[in-house]
């Protein structure tokens, strides 16, 4: 334990004993420097006997203009070491290496702007003791300095402490304008233009520039016209003199202070604000309206202005209530006058200045006033090609190219609308009894191809072939029919036949059982045509399934004899006996065949068991028999023959 102490204690005072360095290790804390030569201790980690200190950061303040140098220098002093030094404006440079007796120049650098520069200085790690130290001597050329920051150089500089462009006065003081003189001798420092008030008027002597005194010898405060002269009456406008008039600006009501200009040469002051003298309405217009307003154009001289008269060019009308262009004066003498005064409208031909809804000149009816044939009014008050109505049948009377449903009968009263307007229409189509061939039927009224059926497809007896003329009256009307069975040639299956005119299954044979060639199975599509027709024929033999005792032969259909085979003689269910039942199947087919052996008794059993040992020698028992015979006979003659020998 008593070890362990004396260990620390020992850690402890060898602490105390490395030198304390200055906190200079960032930029933020950097050590500031002055003109001349100071000393920078830095070392990495090895045998620092100014303390461990890596890096020291110094910084110099310069102003805009000053020129600055520094020199780093290392004469390895302590150890042999070297260290390493890098500078900043606004950004850092690169390291520069430093070893022993050597050194580094920063400048001469001017600056370009007012603040501080920087630099650092970094310790390297070398093989021995890392401690060093580096000289660095600062020099600053003062002579350029501008401290105000505004280009001039405080050797010349008027105010070297304010910022400032004037040149004409004094140079580099303060010159708001920046017309060049300086703000304290500048009368007008706010005006770039001015600089100079002879007279005290607030007005510039600087003819060219801003508010130019006119008048610059002679205190004055006009404004409007020009600056700076005297104004009489005080309305900003200067009086009239020698070379300079009315036209030229003068006030031209010298002695009015509300009125001064009269541009428009009317005697109507310009001047327009409350209180004034008889203001003109129109300053930029010549006028003699006295009455709603003063000054403006009056065309018509009724002491109206145009734009307060409602019609300005009626000298016996001004005023115009409800604005449909015709005036409410209805004295003796005054022109257009409005028959209905509250109501705007825009009839012109029966009375002025009432509704009109068409347009068409003439004013709807009212009370007061009727439509025509009674009164005047439009008897058409939403067409506007159309106004009178003599007969009263709701069609117009004119007849010009373009009217709206001219009245073709107009003195009498009528309903056709298709083929004219307003004429007799018995039946009510729409068609005038003299264009109507059906005048007594509202449904039909044409028929173009005269069969007496209407072309009215919606109509009662249509004509379902308006454009050929037919006869068919059953299942379509006024169509050709060629047979003549009131069914149409479009329509009947059998257009030649009139006993004939529907074939439901298509098989060439009609449905009608009392006409020609009646289908006996009208509903099942068939080709038989022996026993009866449009039936179901399978082979195609002529007669039908039904009755065909062969439906899969061609060849045979009837067995009357009923054994199986047909009555024709050819195929393959013939048979050769018809009128005989019989099952014989060798030599002839379907006669009679009393011991079964295939061949026909007509054939024989003789010639029928030499056919068979023929056919099947092996099988039939007469062959052998017949083969013994011949053997014993070979037998017997071959004894006799010996007994010759």
């Amino acid at each position: 334990m008593k070890g362990y102490f004396a260990i620390f204690s020992t850690a402890i005072m060898l602490a105390m004993l490395i030198p304390t360095v200055t906190a200079n290790d960032t930029m933020s804390t950097a050590s500031t420097i002055s003109p001349g030569t100071s000393q920078w201790y830095v070392c990495d980690d090895d045998d620092c006997t100014q303390g461990v200190d890596e890096q020291d950061y110094l910084k110099f303040y310069v102003y805009e203009g000053d020129r600055y140098r520094v020199l780093f220098e290392n004469d390895c002093p302590i150890h042999y070491a070297a260290a390493s030094v890098a500078t900043y404006v606004s950004s850092w440079s690169s390291w520069t290496r430093l070893d022993c007796y050597e050194s580094y120049t920063w400048g001469y650098s001017t600056a370009g702007s007012t603040g501080y520069r920087y630099v650092v200085i970094s310790g390297h790690d070398d093989l021995a003791g890392d401690q060093n130290r580096i000289d660095v001597t600062l020099t600053i050329d003062t002579s350029g300095r501008d401290q105000d920051g505004d280009g001039i150089i405080d050797w010349d500089d008027d105010c070297i402490y304010d910022y400032g462009d004037s040149w004409r006065d004094a140079y580099g003081c303060p010159d708001w304008d920046g017309d060049g003189w300086s703000n304290s001798y500048d009368a007008f420092d706010w005006d770039e233009t001015q600089w100079e008030d002879y007279d005290g008027d607030y007005y510039g002597d600087n003819p060219n520039g801003n508010w130019a005194d006119a008048c610059p010898y002679d205190a004055g405060y006009s404004w409007r016209d020009r600056y700076g002269c005297q104004d009489s009456d005080y309305d900003g406008a200067s009086d009239p003199e020698d070379g300079w008039y009315v036209w030229d600006g003068a006030d031209a009501f010298e002695y009015d202070g509300t009125q001064w200009s009269d541009r428009d040469g009317d005697s109507y002051g310009d001047n327009l604000d409350l209180g004034a003298t008889t203001p003109d309405s129109c300053p930029y217009e010549f006028g003699t309206s006295f009455i709603d307003v003063y000054g403006c154009p009056d065309w018509d001289g009724d002491g109206y202005s145009d734009d307060g008269d409602d019609l300005p060019r009626i000298p016996t009308q001004h005023e115009d209530s409800d604005g449909d262009g015709f005036g409410d004066n209805k004295s003796a003498g005054a022109m257009s006058p409005d028959a209905c005064v509250t109501v705007p409208g825009t009839s012109f031909k029966d009375r002025y200045g009432c509704p009109d809804s068409d347009g068409d000149g003439w004013s709807n009816h009212d009370t007061y006033w009727a439509a025509h044939p009674a009164g005047q009014a439009d008897a058409f008050p939403t067409e506007f090609t159309q106004w009178r109505d003599t007969d009263e049948d709701e069609f117009g009377d004119n007849q010009s190219e373009g009217a709206y449903q001219p009245d073709s009968c107009p003195i009498t009263p009528g309903t056709s609308w298709i083929d004219r307007y307003g004429c007799v229409d018995s039946d009510g189509d729409g068609w005038s009894d003299l264009n109507d061939l059906f005048p007594d039927n509202d449904q039909q009224w044409a028929d173009r191809d005269g069969d007496g059926f209407g072309d009215n497809s919606d109509g009662t007896l249509a004509d379902d072939c308006p454009d050929t003329p037919g006869t068919s009256t059953e299942n379509r009307l006024g169509c050709p029919d060629s047979d003549l069975d009131q069914y149409d040639d479009y329509t009947d299956d059998f257009p030649k036949d009139g006993t004939q005119h529907k074939d439901s299954d298509d098989d060439g044979y009609g449905d009608n059982m009392n006409g020609i060639r009646p289908d006996s199975c009208p509903y099942e599509k068939g080709t038989s045509w022996l026993d009866r027709y449009g039936c179901i024929d399978s082979d195609g033999d002529g007669v039908s399934d039904e009755n065909d005792v062969f439906p899969s032969d061609s060849t045979n259909w009837y067995d009357s004899d009923s054994d199986g085979l047909g009555d024709n003689s050819i195929g393959p269910n013939r048979d050769d006996c018809p009128e005989e039942s019989g099952d014989s199947s060798i030599d002839r087919q379907g006669c009679p065949d009393s011991n079964g052996d295939g061949y026909s008794d007509e054939y024989g059993s003789g010639n029928a068991l030499f056919a068979r040992m023929g056919a099947n020698p092996f099988t039939e028992f007469a062959s052998y028999g017949a083969i013994i015979l011949i053997l014993l006979l070979s037998t017997g003659t071959m004894f006799a023959l010996k007994r010759r020998k």
